[in-house]
Protein backbone atom coordinates (compact mmCIF):
# COMPACT_ATOMS: atom_id res chain seq x y z
CA UNK A 1 0.00 0.00 0.00
CA UNK A 2 1.45 3.79 -0.61
CA UNK A 3 1.36 5.97 1.88
CA UNK A 4 0.58 9.91 2.26
CA UNK A 5 2.01 11.32 5.38
CA UNK A 6 1.20 14.33 6.99
CA UNK A 7 3.61 15.36 9.59
CA UNK A 8 2.66 17.10 12.32
CA UNK A 9 5.53 15.99 14.06
CA UNK A 10 7.96 18.74 16.05
CA UNK A 11 6.56 21.36 14.49
CA UNK A 12 2.52 22.71 15.50
CA UNK A 13 1.24 25.68 13.80
CA UNK A 14 2.22 27.37 17.49
CA UNK A 15 5.45 26.70 17.16
CA UNK A 16 8.46 28.67 15.58
CA UNK A 17 10.74 27.01 13.66
CA UNK A 18 13.47 28.40 15.08
CA UNK A 19 12.12 25.89 18.51
CA UNK A 20 12.03 23.12 16.29
CA UNK A 21 14.54 20.39 16.11
CA UNK A 22 17.21 21.05 13.71
CA UNK A 23 16.55 18.09 11.88
CA UNK A 24 13.72 15.87 11.03
CA UNK A 25 12.57 12.40 9.90
CA UNK A 26 9.73 12.19 7.56
CA UNK A 27 8.20 8.74 9.40
CA UNK A 28 7.61 11.25 12.90
CA UNK A 29 4.18 11.55 11.34
CA UNK A 30 0.85 11.64 13.07
CA UNK A 31 -1.36 11.69 10.51
CA UNK A 32 -1.29 9.41 7.55
CA UNK A 33 -3.47 8.94 4.22
CA UNK A 34 -2.32 5.05 2.94
CA UNK A 35 -3.10 4.32 -0.53
CA UNK A 36 -3.77 1.11 -2.27
CA UNK A 37 -1.00 0.20 -4.53
CA UNK A 38 2.83 -0.08 -4.71
CA UNK A 39 4.79 1.66 -7.63
CA UNK A 40 2.63 4.49 -8.08
CA UNK A 41 5.33 7.10 -7.43
CA UNK A 42 2.99 8.67 -5.07
CA UNK A 43 4.10 12.18 -4.87
CA UNK A 44 6.52 12.81 -7.60
CA UNK A 45 4.15 15.93 -8.16
CA UNK A 46 2.35 17.82 -6.08
CA UNK A 47 0.68 21.04 -5.74
CA UNK A 48 -1.94 22.79 -3.73
CA UNK A 49 -4.45 25.47 -4.21
CA UNK A 50 -7.97 26.93 -3.31
CA UNK A 51 -10.48 24.56 -5.36
CA UNK A 52 -13.41 24.83 -3.19
CA UNK A 53 -12.98 28.61 -2.28
CA UNK A 54 -13.15 28.16 1.16
CA UNK A 55 -10.33 30.31 1.96
CA UNK A 56 -7.78 27.09 2.67
CA UNK A 57 -5.37 25.47 0.11
CA UNK A 58 -6.26 22.10 -0.92
CA UNK A 59 -3.28 19.62 -1.93
CA UNK A 60 -3.25 17.94 -5.42
CA UNK A 61 -1.16 14.71 -5.46
CA UNK A 62 0.01 12.91 -8.61
CA UNK A 63 0.97 9.01 -8.91
CA UNK A 64 1.77 8.80 -12.70
CA UNK A 65 2.61 5.12 -12.15
CA UNK A 66 -0.77 4.37 -11.37
CA UNK A 67 -2.24 1.14 -13.16
CA UNK A 68 -6.37 1.72 -12.93
CA UNK A 69 -6.62 -1.98 -13.63
CA UNK A 70 -4.89 -5.34 -13.17
CA UNK A 71 -4.25 -6.26 -16.83
CA UNK A 72 -4.15 -3.16 -18.50
CA UNK A 73 -3.67 1.08 -18.94
CA UNK A 74 -0.01 0.42 -17.63
CA UNK A 75 1.31 3.15 -16.01
CA UNK A 76 -2.23 5.20 -16.65
CA UNK A 77 -1.65 7.67 -14.00
CA UNK A 78 -3.73 9.09 -11.12
CA UNK A 79 -4.23 13.01 -9.56
CA UNK A 80 -5.64 12.80 -6.49
CA UNK A 81 -7.51 15.97 -4.23
CA UNK A 82 -7.40 16.26 -0.25
CA UNK A 83 -9.00 19.27 0.98
CA UNK A 84 -7.12 21.10 3.28
CA UNK A 85 -9.57 21.22 6.28
CA UNK A 86 -9.85 17.24 5.83
CA UNK A 87 -5.71 17.35 6.17
CA UNK A 88 -5.35 19.76 9.22
CA UNK A 89 -7.19 17.16 11.65
CA UNK A 90 -5.18 14.44 12.65
CA UNK A 91 -5.82 10.82 11.98
CA UNK A 92 -5.57 7.93 9.29
CA UNK A 93 -7.24 8.18 6.06
CA UNK A 94 -6.68 5.71 2.66
CA UNK A 95 -6.64 7.22 -0.81
CA UNK A 96 -9.74 6.11 -1.36
CA UNK A 97 -11.25 9.19 1.04
CA UNK A 98 -9.46 11.74 -1.14
CA UNK A 99 -12.22 14.27 -2.22
CA UNK A 100 -11.95 14.00 -5.94
CA UNK A 101 -9.46 11.41 -7.77
CA UNK A 102 -8.86 11.18 -11.84
CA UNK A 103 -7.72 8.74 -13.20
CA UNK A 104 -5.51 8.30 -16.35
CA UNK A 105 -6.76 6.49 -18.89
CA UNK A 106 -4.23 5.25 -21.74
CA UNK A 107 -1.24 3.34 -21.15
CA UNK A 108 2.05 4.47 -20.10
CA UNK A 109 0.91 8.43 -20.39
CA UNK A 110 2.21 9.11 -16.39
CA UNK A 111 -1.15 11.36 -15.79
CA UNK A 112 0.06 13.57 -13.09
CA UNK A 113 3.60 13.60 -13.97
CA UNK A 114 2.94 17.31 -13.28
CA UNK A 115 0.38 19.24 -11.38
CA UNK A 116 -0.55 23.12 -10.94
CA UNK A 117 -3.11 25.13 -9.75
CA UNK A 118 -3.94 29.01 -11.15
CA UNK A 119 -7.14 30.80 -11.89
CA UNK A 120 -8.11 30.78 -15.35
CA UNK A 121 -10.98 32.69 -15.30
CA UNK A 122 -10.83 35.31 -11.99
CA UNK A 123 -13.97 33.09 -10.39
CA UNK A 124 -11.56 33.09 -7.35
CA UNK A 125 -11.62 29.07 -7.66
CA UNK A 126 -8.13 27.41 -8.28
CA UNK A 127 -8.43 25.62 -11.23
CA UNK A 128 -6.56 22.31 -11.83
CA UNK A 129 -3.35 21.63 -14.34
CA UNK A 130 -2.63 18.07 -15.02
CA UNK A 131 0.30 17.19 -17.54
CA UNK A 132 0.94 13.61 -19.25
CA UNK A 133 4.51 14.47 -20.36
CA UNK A 134 3.82 10.71 -22.01
CA UNK A 135 0.81 11.06 -23.54
CA UNK A 136 0.07 10.06 -26.91
CA UNK A 137 -2.75 11.61 -28.49
CA UNK A 138 -1.13 13.08 -31.43
CA UNK A 139 2.49 10.54 -31.88
CA UNK A 140 5.28 8.81 -29.68
CA UNK A 141 5.07 10.88 -26.21
CA UNK A 142 3.97 14.17 -27.50
CA UNK A 143 2.95 14.70 -24.29
CA UNK A 144 -0.66 16.40 -22.98
CA UNK A 145 -1.81 18.90 -20.71
CA UNK A 146 -5.13 18.93 -19.40
CA UNK A 147 -7.31 21.92 -17.39
CA UNK A 148 -10.36 21.76 -14.99
CA UNK A 149 -11.94 24.96 -14.41
CA UNK A 150 -12.23 24.95 -10.26
CA UNK A 151 -16.44 25.83 -11.35
CA UNK A 152 -16.36 22.17 -13.05
CA UNK A 153 -15.16 20.58 -10.47
CA UNK A 154 -17.19 22.47 -7.34
CA UNK A 155 -19.58 19.85 -7.19
CA UNK A 156 -17.69 16.89 -7.57
CA UNK A 157 -15.34 17.44 -4.41
CA UNK A 158 -17.06 15.06 -2.04
CA UNK A 159 -15.58 11.48 -3.35
CA UNK A 160 -16.31 11.54 -6.61
CA UNK A 161 -13.51 9.86 -9.29
CA UNK A 162 -13.12 11.55 -13.00
CA UNK A 163 -11.53 10.22 -15.75
CA UNK A 164 -8.66 12.31 -17.45
CA UNK A 165 -10.90 12.72 -20.44
CA UNK A 166 -13.54 14.58 -18.47
CA UNK A 167 -10.90 18.06 -18.72
CA UNK A 168 -12.52 21.28 -19.87
CA UNK A 169 -9.54 21.32 -22.30
CA UNK A 170 -6.85 19.08 -23.72
CA UNK A 171 -3.84 20.81 -24.71
CA UNK A 172 -1.85 18.23 -27.41
CA UNK A 173 1.77 18.29 -27.78
CA UNK A 174 2.34 17.80 -31.79
CA UNK A 175 6.12 16.73 -32.17
CA UNK A 176 7.60 12.52 -31.24
CA UNK A 177 9.11 12.78 -27.63
CA UNK A 178 8.40 16.14 -27.36
CA UNK A 179 7.63 15.72 -23.73
CA UNK A 180 4.94 18.59 -23.16
CA UNK A 181 3.87 19.40 -19.89
CA UNK A 182 6.59 17.96 -18.45
CA UNK A 183 7.09 21.44 -16.43
CA UNK A 184 4.28 23.94 -16.00
CA UNK A 185 4.17 27.06 -14.07
CA UNK A 186 1.42 29.94 -13.28
CA UNK A 187 2.68 32.94 -15.42
CA UNK A 188 0.75 35.39 -13.67
CA UNK A 189 -0.75 38.32 -15.43
CA UNK A 190 1.75 38.72 -18.32
CA UNK A 191 -1.15 40.59 -20.43
CA UNK A 192 -2.37 42.92 -17.81
CA UNK A 193 -5.94 41.27 -17.88
CA UNK A 194 -6.12 40.72 -14.32
CA UNK A 195 -5.98 36.55 -15.02
CA UNK A 196 -3.56 34.05 -14.58
CA UNK A 197 -1.52 33.08 -17.71
CA UNK A 198 -0.04 29.53 -17.94
CA UNK A 199 3.33 28.17 -18.76
CA UNK A 200 3.78 25.11 -20.31
CA UNK A 201 7.29 23.51 -21.13
CA UNK A 202 8.08 20.74 -23.84
CA UNK A 203 12.08 20.40 -23.00
CA UNK A 204 12.89 17.54 -26.14
CA UNK A 205 10.39 19.64 -29.02
CA UNK A 206 12.60 19.90 -32.16
CA UNK A 207 12.62 23.45 -34.21
CA UNK A 208 15.62 24.29 -36.40
CA UNK A 209 17.80 21.22 -34.36
CA UNK A 210 16.61 19.11 -32.37
CA UNK A 211 15.94 18.77 -28.53
CA UNK A 212 15.84 22.76 -28.56
CA UNK A 213 12.99 22.83 -26.49
CA UNK A 214 9.97 24.90 -26.84
CA UNK A 215 8.22 26.57 -23.70
CA UNK A 216 4.45 27.65 -24.35
CA UNK A 217 2.31 30.82 -22.81
CA UNK A 218 -1.18 30.83 -23.20
CA UNK A 219 -3.12 34.24 -21.82
CA UNK A 220 -6.30 33.36 -20.28
CA UNK A 221 -8.30 34.99 -22.67
CA UNK A 222 -7.00 32.69 -25.28
CA UNK A 223 -7.72 29.45 -22.64
CA UNK A 224 -11.16 30.60 -22.36
CA UNK A 225 -12.45 30.77 -25.37
CA UNK A 226 -10.81 27.06 -25.83
CA UNK A 227 -12.56 23.51 -25.04
CA UNK A 228 -12.36 20.22 -26.12
CA UNK A 229 -8.98 19.08 -27.52
CA UNK A 230 -6.67 21.84 -28.76
CA UNK A 231 -3.02 21.69 -30.13
CA UNK A 232 -0.80 23.35 -28.05
CA UNK A 233 0.55 25.37 -31.26
CA UNK A 234 -2.91 27.57 -30.52
CA UNK A 235 -0.66 29.11 -27.87
CA UNK A 236 -0.03 32.98 -27.44
CA UNK A 237 3.61 32.69 -27.34
CA UNK A 238 6.07 29.84 -28.54
CA UNK A 239 9.58 30.27 -27.23
CA UNK A 240 12.00 28.39 -29.05
CA UNK A 241 15.66 27.37 -28.19
CA UNK A 242 18.60 28.69 -29.46
CA UNK A 243 20.82 25.50 -29.90
CA UNK A 244 20.64 21.49 -30.60
CA UNK A 245 19.76 19.89 -27.56
CA UNK A 246 19.62 22.99 -25.45
CA UNK A 247 16.62 21.15 -23.45
CA UNK A 248 14.94 24.54 -23.11
CA UNK A 249 12.02 24.85 -20.98
CA UNK A 250 12.81 21.58 -18.80
CA UNK A 251 12.10 24.13 -15.88
CA UNK A 252 9.89 27.63 -16.12
CA UNK A 253 8.60 29.86 -14.09
CA UNK A 254 6.76 33.42 -13.79
CA UNK A 255 4.34 35.24 -11.59
CA UNK A 256 7.42 37.82 -10.10
CA UNK A 257 7.66 41.31 -11.76
CA UNK A 258 11.38 42.48 -12.16
CA UNK A 259 10.35 46.41 -13.95
CA UNK A 260 7.49 47.47 -11.37
CA UNK A 261 5.28 47.75 -13.87
CA UNK A 262 2.43 45.46 -13.06
CA UNK A 263 2.86 42.97 -15.55
CA UNK A 264 4.29 39.47 -14.39
CA UNK A 265 7.69 38.36 -16.06
CA UNK A 266 8.64 34.87 -16.97
CA UNK A 267 11.57 32.85 -16.81
CA UNK A 268 12.74 29.32 -18.74
CA UNK A 269 15.54 27.39 -18.08
CA UNK A 270 17.85 25.80 -20.46
CA UNK A 271 20.31 23.20 -18.48
CA UNK A 272 22.35 22.25 -20.88
CA UNK A 273 22.78 24.98 -23.27
CA UNK A 274 26.47 26.21 -23.96
CA UNK A 275 27.01 29.91 -24.19
CA UNK A 276 29.81 29.62 -21.39
CA UNK A 277 31.03 25.98 -22.06
CA UNK A 278 29.21 22.67 -22.53
CA UNK A 279 26.51 22.11 -20.73
CA UNK A 280 27.29 25.18 -18.40
CA UNK A 281 23.46 26.16 -18.75
CA UNK A 282 20.73 29.44 -19.00
CA UNK A 283 17.81 30.93 -17.52
CA UNK A 284 16.46 33.59 -19.98
CA UNK A 285 13.39 36.78 -18.28
CA UNK A 286 11.65 37.82 -20.62
CA UNK A 287 9.16 40.85 -19.01
CA UNK A 288 6.10 41.20 -19.58
CA UNK A 289 6.25 44.47 -21.29
CA UNK A 290 8.40 43.44 -23.76
CA UNK A 291 6.60 40.19 -24.96
CA UNK A 292 5.50 39.84 -28.57
CA UNK A 293 2.86 37.16 -29.64
CA UNK A 294 3.74 34.03 -32.20
CA UNK A 295 7.06 32.34 -32.38
CA UNK A 296 10.10 33.92 -30.22
CA UNK A 297 13.57 32.74 -30.06
CA UNK A 298 15.25 32.95 -26.69
CA UNK A 299 18.20 34.73 -27.84
CA UNK A 300 15.90 37.45 -27.55
CA UNK A 301 15.27 37.13 -23.79
CA UNK A 302 15.18 40.64 -21.83
CA UNK A 303 18.08 38.83 -19.96
CA UNK A 304 20.20 35.64 -20.13
CA UNK A 305 21.64 34.31 -16.97
CA UNK A 306 24.18 31.84 -17.80
CA UNK A 307 26.16 29.26 -15.49
CA UNK A 308 29.01 30.00 -14.09
CA UNK A 309 30.73 26.68 -15.18
CA UNK A 310 31.21 24.08 -17.67
CA UNK A 311 28.67 21.07 -16.78
CA UNK A 312 27.03 23.19 -14.38
CA UNK A 313 23.47 22.22 -15.56
CA UNK A 314 21.87 25.93 -14.37
CA UNK A 315 18.56 26.37 -14.57
CA UNK A 316 17.70 22.86 -15.32
CA UNK A 317 15.72 24.36 -12.29
CA UNK A 318 14.02 27.60 -11.57
CA UNK A 319 11.88 29.61 -9.48
CA UNK A 320 10.90 33.01 -8.72
CA UNK A 321 10.71 34.91 -5.35
CA UNK A 322 8.68 37.44 -4.83
CA UNK A 323 10.55 38.99 -1.85
CA UNK A 324 14.15 37.55 -1.41
CA UNK A 325 14.17 41.45 -0.29
CA UNK A 326 12.03 44.06 0.11
CA UNK A 327 12.91 46.17 -3.28
CA UNK A 328 9.50 45.36 -4.51
CA UNK A 329 11.07 43.54 -7.53
CA UNK A 330 10.80 40.09 -7.86
CA UNK A 331 13.79 37.95 -7.78
CA UNK A 332 14.47 34.75 -9.10
CA UNK A 333 16.26 31.38 -8.06
CA UNK A 334 18.06 28.83 -10.43
CA UNK A 335 19.66 25.85 -9.49
CA UNK A 336 22.94 24.38 -11.09
CA UNK A 337 22.96 21.20 -9.41
CA UNK A 338 25.95 19.41 -11.24
CA UNK A 339 28.00 22.39 -9.95
CA UNK A 340 31.45 21.40 -8.99
CA UNK A 341 32.94 24.21 -6.99
CA UNK A 342 32.56 22.33 -3.53
CA UNK A 343 33.03 18.61 -4.61
CA UNK A 344 31.90 16.91 -7.59
CA UNK A 345 28.38 17.44 -8.30
CA UNK A 346 28.14 19.31 -5.04
CA UNK A 347 25.77 21.56 -6.81
CA UNK A 348 25.01 25.12 -5.48
CA UNK A 349 21.59 27.24 -5.93
CA UNK A 350 22.02 31.33 -7.17
CA UNK A 351 19.72 33.77 -6.19
CA UNK A 352 19.46 36.36 -8.74
CA UNK A 353 17.71 39.81 -7.33
CA UNK A 354 15.24 41.78 -9.52
CA UNK A 355 17.35 44.96 -8.97
CA UNK A 356 20.55 43.18 -10.51
CA UNK A 357 18.37 41.67 -13.14
CA UNK A 358 16.78 45.52 -13.71
CA UNK A 359 20.32 46.83 -13.54
CA UNK A 360 21.67 44.64 -16.46
CA UNK A 361 18.74 45.29 -18.69
CA UNK A 362 19.26 49.09 -18.13
CA UNK A 363 23.14 48.76 -18.84
CA UNK A 364 22.83 47.29 -21.95
CA UNK A 365 23.77 43.76 -20.91
CA UNK A 366 22.88 41.27 -23.13
CA UNK A 367 24.71 38.40 -20.60
CA UNK A 368 24.48 37.64 -16.81
CA UNK A 369 26.93 35.30 -15.15
CA UNK A 370 25.86 33.37 -11.70
CA UNK A 371 28.84 33.93 -10.88
CA UNK A 372 27.69 37.74 -9.59
CA UNK A 373 24.48 36.47 -7.85
CA UNK A 374 23.32 38.25 -5.26
CA UNK A 375 23.66 35.29 -3.12
CA UNK A 376 24.83 31.48 -3.74
CA UNK A 377 24.09 28.59 -1.35
CA UNK A 378 26.54 25.89 -2.14
CA UNK A 379 26.25 22.18 -1.85
CA UNK A 380 28.42 20.13 0.39
CA UNK A 381 28.71 16.74 -0.16
CA UNK A 382 29.66 15.09 -3.68
CA UNK A 383 27.19 13.80 -5.76
CA UNK A 384 24.50 15.23 -3.86
CA UNK A 385 23.09 17.21 -6.66
CA UNK A 386 21.78 19.64 -4.22
CA UNK A 387 19.10 22.12 -5.91
CA UNK A 388 17.86 19.35 -7.86
CA UNK A 389 14.19 20.85 -6.93
CA UNK A 390 12.98 24.36 -5.29
CA UNK A 391 10.31 25.78 -3.72
CA UNK A 392 9.58 29.34 -2.43
CA UNK A 393 7.24 30.43 0.19
CA UNK A 394 6.79 32.37 3.79
CA UNK A 395 7.02 29.75 5.90
CA UNK A 396 7.15 32.32 8.99
CA UNK A 397 4.77 35.07 8.16
CA UNK A 398 7.87 37.84 8.33
CA UNK A 399 6.76 38.87 4.24
CA UNK A 400 10.24 37.70 3.40
CA UNK A 401 10.43 35.40 1.08
CA UNK A 402 11.72 31.48 2.32
CA UNK A 403 13.63 29.41 0.19
CA UNK A 404 13.26 25.87 0.07
CA UNK A 405 15.71 22.79 -1.51
CA UNK A 406 15.40 19.56 -2.45
CA UNK A 407 18.07 17.51 -3.24
CA UNK A 408 16.31 13.65 -3.63
CA UNK A 409 19.55 11.82 -4.64
CA UNK A 410 21.43 13.24 -1.68
CA UNK A 411 22.84 10.57 1.12
CA UNK A 412 22.04 10.62 4.65
CA UNK A 413 24.93 8.57 6.26
CA UNK A 414 24.81 4.63 4.53
CA UNK A 415 21.01 5.66 3.55
CA UNK A 416 21.73 6.04 -0.14
CA UNK A 417 19.52 8.67 -1.50
CA UNK A 418 17.42 9.08 1.43
CA UNK A 419 17.08 12.87 0.38
CA UNK A 420 16.88 15.76 2.11
CA UNK A 421 14.98 18.86 1.99
CA UNK A 422 16.48 22.13 3.30
CA UNK A 423 14.88 25.27 4.68
CA UNK A 424 16.32 28.86 4.50
CA UNK A 425 14.75 31.75 5.86
CA UNK A 426 14.64 35.48 3.88
CA UNK A 427 15.13 36.77 7.31
CA UNK A 428 18.87 34.97 7.94
CA UNK A 429 20.15 36.34 4.44
CA UNK A 430 18.96 39.96 4.17
CA UNK A 431 22.97 41.29 5.35
CA UNK A 432 24.32 38.60 2.67
CA UNK A 433 23.14 39.54 -0.58
CA UNK A 434 26.17 40.85 -2.02
CA UNK A 435 27.52 38.55 -3.47
CA UNK A 436 28.27 36.01 -0.20
CA UNK A 437 28.42 32.27 -0.52
CA UNK A 438 26.40 30.18 1.72
CA UNK A 439 26.79 26.75 2.54
CA UNK A 440 23.93 23.93 2.82
CA UNK A 441 25.05 23.16 6.03
CA UNK A 442 23.88 26.41 7.16
CA UNK A 443 20.45 25.71 6.16
CA UNK A 444 17.75 26.88 9.10
CA UNK A 445 16.18 23.54 9.56
CA UNK A 446 16.39 20.16 8.25
CA UNK A 447 14.25 17.31 6.83
CA UNK A 448 15.15 13.95 5.74
CA UNK A 449 14.35 10.55 4.29
CA UNK A 450 14.43 8.13 6.81
CA UNK A 451 15.76 4.76 4.18
CA UNK A 452 17.78 4.61 1.65
CA UNK A 453 16.00 5.28 -1.95
CA UNK A 454 13.40 7.74 -0.57
CA UNK A 455 14.07 10.34 -2.67
CA UNK A 456 12.68 12.42 0.12
CA UNK A 457 12.30 16.21 -2.19
CA UNK A 458 11.20 14.85 -5.29
CA UNK A 459 7.87 16.55 -5.23
CA UNK A 460 7.95 19.81 -3.37
CA UNK A 461 5.62 22.70 -2.62
CA UNK A 462 3.78 24.95 0.16
CA UNK A 463 0.64 25.92 1.29
CA UNK A 464 -1.47 26.71 3.61
CA UNK A 465 -3.36 23.97 4.64
CA UNK A 466 -4.99 25.31 7.90
CA UNK A 467 -5.75 29.04 7.06
CA UNK A 468 -3.44 30.08 9.41
CA UNK A 469 -1.88 32.40 7.04
CA UNK A 470 1.35 30.75 7.77
CA UNK A 471 2.39 28.38 4.69
CA UNK A 472 3.08 24.61 5.25
CA UNK A 473 6.01 22.78 3.94
CA UNK A 474 4.76 19.82 1.53
CA UNK A 475 7.55 17.24 0.33
CA UNK A 476 6.90 13.88 -1.93
CA UNK A 477 9.12 11.02 -1.41
CA UNK A 478 7.87 8.98 -4.65
CA UNK A 479 10.37 6.01 -4.18
CA UNK A 480 9.52 5.19 -0.29
CA UNK A 481 8.75 1.74 0.47
CA UNK A 482 7.04 1.96 3.75
CA UNK A 483 3.85 -0.61 2.33
CA UNK A 484 5.24 -1.46 -0.88
CA UNK A 485 8.09 -1.49 -2.83
CA UNK A 486 8.28 2.44 -4.56
CA UNK A 487 5.16 3.04 -3.63
CA UNK A 488 5.49 6.82 -2.09
CA UNK A 489 4.27 9.67 -0.15
CA UNK A 490 3.78 12.97 0.86
CA UNK A 491 5.20 14.45 4.18
CA UNK A 492 3.42 17.62 5.36
CA UNK A 493 5.13 19.94 8.01
CA UNK A 494 3.00 22.51 9.54
CA UNK A 495 3.67 26.10 9.13
CA UNK A 496 4.77 27.72 12.32
CA UNK A 497 3.94 31.11 13.87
Amino acid sequence: MTLLWILLSGCSSKVSWDDCAPEQDRLSAATQIVGTKGSDHFGQAIATGDIDGDGVDDLAVGSPNYDPTEDSNFNAGMATVFLGDALSNSGTLQDVDAALTIFGVDEMSGTASSLGFSDVDDDGLADLWIGAHQGEVSGQDTGVVYLFYGSSLESKISGNTLSIADADLTLIGVGNYDYVGFSMANAGDVDGDKKDDWLIGAHQADAEAEDVGKTYLFYAETLLGLSGEQSIEVADVTFVGETENDFSGYSVAGNIDVDKDGLSDIIIGAGNHDSNGNDAGATYLFLGASMSSGTVSLSSADLKMVGSAEGDWSGRRVATMPKADRDRRGDMVISSSWNDDVANNAGKVSIVTGAQAWDAINSGASLFSLSDAALTIAGSEQESFFGQVLSVGDLDGDRYSDLLIGSPLHDSGDLADAGVVQLFFGKDWQDSLDGSILSSESSGSTLVGSVAYDALGTGLTVGDLDGAGIEEVIIGSPYADDEELDGGGVSVFWGCE
